[in-house]
């Protein structure tokens, strides 16, 4: 081997190579840097999110606790229970007033809210069957659309606390979910989902 070839060998031995580990060594470190910066970054957001998440299902489940405890709608199955005619048109004028102020303030945040029997049939409807549009839940409270989630609650006789009917609710996830922590990314093409464990979907 010739000289030339000699100093060039070890040229490459002792500068090229380990400038070449070098890099590979921060190209590694700065990949894991930035992968820890993303999962501490994500872990913030889905924490963020969960909280507002928390917060706004809480919000609606107490609307709708409301709108199953409270003494017009407690009248409106006792009637319904009954056989007089006059008794359920009464209970039902009553409950209507009350039922559509409180869908005055409740409407942003649901698409639909169907009171039934313990058999299941619709008795009420809001908002009312003459301002409703398309339909939205379906016989056993699935949701026609995508963007609105289902809820059940059971509606029991504050005498007897037996169960009476079912609360059915179409609850817009515009309104649940936080699209300010959703719209936090990384880069131009980065997006942030919010997945049903349990149905394993992307809500």
């Amino acid at each position: 081997m010739s000289l030339r070839a000699k100093f060039l060998a070890l040229f490459a031995v002792f500068a090229v190579i380990p400038l070449i580990a070098i890099g590979i060594f921060d190209y590694v470190y700065s990949m894991r840097a930035l992968e820890t910066l993303i999962a501490t970054q994500v872990d913030e957001i889905a924490t963020r999110s969960a909280a507002q998440i928390d917060q706004s299902f809480a919000v609606r489940e107490s609307e709708l606790l409301l709108l199953t405890e409270n003494t017009e709608t407690q009248r409106l199955y006792q009637a319904l229970a009954g056989d007089d005619p006059r008794a359920w048109d009464r209970a039902l004028g009553s409950a209507d007033a009350y039922l559509r102020q409180a869908w005055n303030v409740m409407s942003p945040y649901y698409s639909r809210i169907e009171f039934r029997d313990a058999n299941g049939a619709a008795i009420y409807q809001l908002p009312p069957a003459s301002d409703a549009g398309s339909a939205v839940l379906g016989d056993e409270g699935a949701p026609y659309r995508a963007n609105v989630m289902a809820v059940v609650r059971p509606i029991f006789d504050e005498a007897g606390g037996r169960e009476v009917g079912s609360l059915f609710a179409a609850i817009d996830l515009e309104q649940l979910l936080p699209y300010e922590e959703l719209a936090a990314r990384f880069g131009e093409t980065g997006y942030s989902t919010v997945v049903d464990r349990f149905r394993n979907t992307v809500v």
